[in-house]
C-alpha cells in the first residue's frame, strides 16, 4: 500500500464515519428503530467506537485500493460512480445475507432504505477518495 492509498483511506474513513452519523444517527434513527426486530442484548448502547472506526477504515481502504490499483480513478466524478457501485454491492450482499439467515427486519422497507443509504454514503466517500487520489498524483514507476 502506498502513501496515496493510505491517505485516501483515512480521509475516506472520516467521511464514512461522518456520513454514517448524519444519515443513521440523525436522519434514519427513528425509522431504523421502528423497522428492526429488537432482541435483548442485540444492539450495543453505546456502540463500540473502535470497531466502528475500523469498519469505516477497512471499507474506505477497499475503495481506495480498488480505485488506485485497478480502476485508476483519479477524480470526484469517477469516484462517485465507483464508490456507489462498490457500496451498493456490499450493502445488497449484506442485507440479503441478513434476510437469508436472520429475523431482524420487520418489513422489506428497512433493508431497501439501508441499501440506498449505504449507496449514497459510498458515492460521496468514493468521490472524495477519487479526488484525493487525483490530487496526490500518479505513483512513481518501478524499475
Amino acid at each position: 500500500m502506498n502513501l496515496r492509498t493510505f491517505v485516501a483511506a483515512v480521509v475516506g474513513a472520516i467521511v464514512l464515519f461522518t456520513l454514517g452519523f448524519l444519515i443513521y444517527g440523525l436522519v434514519l434513527d427513528s425509522f431504523m428503530k421502528a423497522n428492526v426486530v429488537e432482541y435483548a442484548g442485540l444492539m450495543k448502547d453505546p456502540p463500540n467506537m473502535v470497531a466502528l472506526g475500523l469498519h469505516n477504515l477497512v471499507l474506505a481502504w477497499f475503495i481506495a485500493f480498488v480505485f488506485d490499483q485497478w480502476a485508476e480513478i483519479r477524480n470526484f466524478a469517477g469516484g462517485f460512480v465507483g464508490g456507489a457501485v462498490i457500496m451498493f454491492a456490499v450493502a445488497l450482499a449484506t442485507v440479503l445475507g441478513y434476510l437469508a439467515f436472520m429475523n431482524i427486519y420487520k418489513s422489506l422497507a428497512m433493508p431497501a432504505v439501508d441499501v440506498v443509504a449505504v449507496t449514497i454514503m459510498g458515492a460521496i466517500t468514493g468521490g472524495v477518495i477519487g479526488l484525493i487520489l487525483g490530487k496526490m498524483g500518479e505513483a512513481p514507476q518501478e524499475a
